[in-house]
């Protein structure tokens, strides 16, 4: 999780010890029947915002995570476009894909260049999950002119059939 994140939570968890430290010294906790409903749903909402927190990060990393793939070129919004050499096969893309995800901080900045020419992609490498350098890597290679025709992978392995099998 970001920095940010965990700011937020620490500070909502703070100010519930407060809070709770508060209603208790004030004597409200002795005369108010309704302490335990009031305490329970300010709970709920911070267990409601953590989870919620918690998600968007998840959704946000798998979208970073996607890797545009063209004839030669890569792209992902972190790490820019990355231009491969002559003799390109399948080991070649899904090496640098792996670089490329591997080098990912998950920074809030994009690299976007004015000054490219338009690409036209011709797949998506969409990355659920990619850990320990590219050991675990689960996915799906997405084909841009027929979405519905993914073809999912559990390993770097398997995405390297894929790209064997004659997608570029």
């Amino acid at each position: 999780m970001r920095k940010s994140n965990i700011i937020v939570l620490v500070i909502l968890v703070l100010l519930s010890l407060e809070f709770l430290w508060l209603w208790n010294h004030f004597g409200f906790s002795l005369t108010d029947p309704a302490d335990l409903a009031i305490t329970i749903v300010w709970w709920l909402v911070i267990i409601g915002v953590a989870v919620a927190i918690v998600l968007v990060e998840k959704r946000r990393r798998e979208r970073i995570r996607s890797v545009f793939v063209a004839d030669g070129v890569l792209y992902n919004c972190e790490t820019g476009l990355i231009r491969l050499g002559d003799e390109r096969d399948a080991k070649d893309y899904v090496k640098m894909i792996r670089h490329a995800l591997n080098g990912l901080d998950y920074g809030a900045e994009a690299k976007l260049s004015k000054n490219q020419p338009r690409l036209h992609f011709r797949y998506i490498v969409r990355s659920k999950k990619f850990s320990d350098g590219g050991r675990v890597w689960t996915g799906e290679l997405v084909n841009v002119r027929n979405p519905q025709d993914n073809k999912p992978f559990a390993s770097v392995n398997e995405l390297m059939q894929i790209f064997d099998a004659g997608v570029l």
